[in-house]
């Protein structure tokens, strides 16, 4: 095992804080959720809503699958099957819906819990506010970013064509601009399909930021969802989805990725006017 320096093994502890924090906070806007009148009226969303924070929090991606949802929160048996009892997608789209409706005519809250689209696994979305004075570093702005290699659900040869052009894509609309250091394209190729934390590979590319995303096939569309992660405290920033064509895929990739850049360096752009202000 290579020995760290002084130095950085300051900064991972500080991550390791800023992080422990955070979490602190999630579990208090779970509380604050589950005591919610939404929410105490509905035994059933507040057991899944738990269970997708704790096991996010706890970083178990294999037990937020379907199978061990169904099993562990709503009491099926060994011999569950997903694809006939459709219980965990239709009280996931339920909760989804919840929370959506609660943070609308519930504004003001430093942190938003919210249940992604097309997975289970939890999003925290930490208002820039709590960035100061609460454990999260003051240079909170973002200079840096780098695109994971874009994840194909569909495994098929079209659909991941699809994925590495639209991977290049982002890297191009990112890096136009001279707005953002974009990281190389040959550094990220390592990153496909692991499991290692978001976290550590932002520390691993000196990257403040990470955007990962995947692309699924249906018939004749493509479901596009790209994320913005945070890569010091490993919390959502944006979440964004888009349908595309399948027909003409350069101008898809093209158009998806200059779509999302836009709202990024947007974004990016209002917590360092809120940072500097």
């Amino acid at each position: 095992m290579p020995i760290r320096s002084e130095s950085t093994a300051t900064n991972s502890l500080s991550i390791e804080r800023q992080a422990a924090d955070i979490g602190k906070q999630v579990d208090s806007e779970l509380k604050r959720l589950l005591g919610c009148r939404e929410f105490r009226g509905s035994k059933a969303l507040s057991e899944l809503l738990s269970y997708c924070v704790e096991q996010t929090l706890a970083n178990n991606p294999q037990q937020l699958k379907e199978y061990w949802i169904g099993v562990n929160v709503f009491r099926r048996g060994d011999d569950f099957d997903p694809a006939a009892d459709p219980i965990v997608r239709v009280q996931a789209r339920r909760l989804r819906h919840k929370l959506e409706a609660h943070y609308r005519s519930n504004a003001g809250h430093g942190v938003r819990i919210a249940l992604r689209k097309g997975a289970y696994l939890a999003d925290f979305q930490v208002s820039p506010a709590q960035y100061n004075g609460n454990g999260f570093p003051d240079g909170s702005a973002i200079t840096s970013v780098a695109v994971l290699p874009i994840a194909d659900l569909n495994s098929d040869p079209e659909n991941r064509s699809f994925c590495e052009g639209l991977m290049d894509e982002l890297i191009h609309a990112l890096a136009e601009g001279n707005e953002l250091m974009v990281v190389a394209r040959t550094s990220l190729l390592q990153y496909r399909n692991t499991l290692i934390d978001i976290r550590d590979i932002g520390a691993q590319l000196h990257a403040d930021a990470i955007v990962e995303g995947s692309v699924v096939r249906e018939a004749s569309r493509r479901r596009v969802s790209i994320r913005l992660i945070d890569a010091r405290t490993g919390y959502a920033l944006l979440s964004w989805q888009a349908d595309a064509s399948t027909g003409d895929a350069l101008a898809a990739q093209e158009n998806v990725a200059h779509t999302f850049a836009s709202n990024m360096k947007r974004l990016i752009q209002e917590r360092k006017n809120k940072f500097d202000g």
